[in-house]
């Protein structure tokens, strides 16, 4: 055998290797490429039986908002839920409304522990006197008209001018502009300011607690007055943009120290 016919020889043998190695890679090839997709394939039927887990909860607690205010907004009142939420978050202090309340007023004068029991059949708040040796003793009403917003702390309740649900630390009482209003104890006058809210408002202290007065006109005091139960501190202004649908109305509310408290529980 001549050097060509050797040389022609070992390319023929080297070749056939090559091509019994191409044909093994491809083998390989071809397999890893089949269990990918089947890894891929199996990913993806794990997480869609995740997402078919997930979307019923998901819808359940969509559900379940829906229906809290569901009522609401069948009757055409706007629901502020982020206002509902901000508000109980920062000012639920005061006790649960199914439980009985209880204020003790011992440094203000004429002031009187009562408690106010939830009637659940009714939907309304019961006023019953505690000390029962002296009922006529607490604060005199500041004027005497309808309760067009109570006090409510522990939940929302709605604002016709606001259109929305909101706490309310304060008696809101209906009355007619140039009504005169009474400083309901002894007390000493603290301020006399306006705000954008309650407009022209007094604010006067007894003792540990805080009254204040809003929604005036024509002040008859000034800061630093002591003035006595049933003076005339001031008379009803028009109500602030904030309480137009409500009408003319007195602003009042009670702090003990800094906490805001039912003026129900302490009035006569």
């Amino acid at each position: 055998m001549n050097y060509h016919d050797k040389k022609q020889k070992f390319y023929t043998q080297k070749g056939f290797y090559i091509a019994c190695f191409l044909c093994l890679f491809s083998v390989l090839s071809v397999v890893g490429v089949q269990k990918n997709i089947q890894n891929k394939e199996k990913q993806a039927e794990e997480y869609a039986a995740l997402q078919t887990t997930a979307t019923p909860q998901a819808t359940a607690s969509t559900d379940a908002s829906k229906h809290n205010y569901a009522a609401l907004q069948e009757e055409g009142q706007a629901v502020d839920v982020a206002q509902i939420q901000n508000d109980a978050t920062a000012n639920l202090k005061a006790p649960k409304s199914d439980s009985a309340i209880s204020v003790e007023a011992t440094d203000a004068p004429k002031q009187e522990k009562k408690s106010v029991e939830k009637n659940t059949e009714t939907n309304e708040e019961t006023v019953s006197v505690l000390n029962a040796e002296d009922q006529n003793q607490g604060l005199t009403w500041p004027i005497h008209g309808d309760i067009l917003l109570t006090y409510s702390m522990d939940k929302p309740i709605y604002f016709s001018t606001l259109g929305q649900y909101k706490c309310n630390p304060s008696l809101v009482i209906a009355g007619k502009v140039g009504e005169t209003v009474k400083s309901t104890c002894d007390c000493k006058i603290t301020k006399v300011e306006r705000n954008a809210e309650t407009g022209l408002t007094i604010t006067a202290i007894s003792g540990n607690y805080t009254y204040i007065y809003g929604q005036l006109d024509n002040p008859k005091v000034a800061k630093g007055d002591t003035v006595k139960e049933g003076t005339v501190i001031a008379t009803l202004a028009k109500p602030t943009k904030y309480y137009k649908k409500e009408g003319c109305n007195l602003y009042f509310q009670i702090k003990d120290n800094k906490d805001s408290v039912n003026p129900l529980l302490m009035l006569k």
